[in-house]
């Protein structure tokens, strides 16, 4: 369902992907209905912003939140003033490197920052693990054509990875490898 309201009286419908505050606020993606909603400590649910096809999402020590907007093929931001912005991908899928508009991505689906403000994003569709600067600057860190295999960079082999969290302390990257049914650990150097 779709529902704004407190504890179990509240509907979601697919939430997906899920980020806190330092405040104790979880902001969910909830996929079905294009929204990100936010639960407070006290378990009121409110829609912060309606987005279609949020996916994976982020949020920065300013609260400012990132997310996946999966079938549009971008990575955007919504600042705590309320602004929209597309942070990288055009919108149209398909796999390129590049800075803002010019990357192309397929399916952008988890999405976790370090606290340099750099955002990795796992790409469902090209089995691509991906960096994204805060200048804007998109990379492929790992990854390549559906499989399995360890590796450094594009050696390493995924298959449909779904989502991410970072332990940067000890520069690591945890990612689910969907199709593969399993949970790798990445190096990021």
């Amino acid at each position: 369902g779709n529902v704004n309201s407190t504890g179990t009286a509240a509907r979601f419908n697919e939430p997906i992907g899920v980020a806190a505050d330092a405040a104790g606020n979880v902001f969910v993606a909830d996929y079905i209905n294009n929204a990100i909603k936010k639960v407070t400590p006290a378990g009121v649910v409110t829609t912060v912003y309606n987005v279609s096809q949020v996916f994976g999402i982020a949020i920065d020590a300013a609260g400012n939140l990132y997310l996946t907007e999966y079938g549009f093929h971008k990575v955007s931001k919504y600042s705590t003033a309320g602004n929209y912005s597309v942070i990288a991908g055009d919108g149209t899928s398909g796999t390129a490197d590049g800075t803002g508009t010019a990357a192309k991505f397929n399916y952008p689906a988890g999405i976790t920052l370090d606290a340099s403000g750099n955002l990795y994003v796992t790409e469902t569709m090209n089995n691509r693990i991906r960096k994204i600067t805060t200048a804007g600057v998109v990379t492929t860190l790992a990854g390549n054509t559906a499989g399995y295999a360890d590796g450094t960079g594009t050696a390493a082999l995924f298959d449909a990875p779904i989502a991410a969290c970072g332990d940067f302390a000890s520069n690591l990257l945890f990612i689910a490898d969907f199709n593969n049914g399993k949970l790798r650990k990445m190096i990021i150097e």
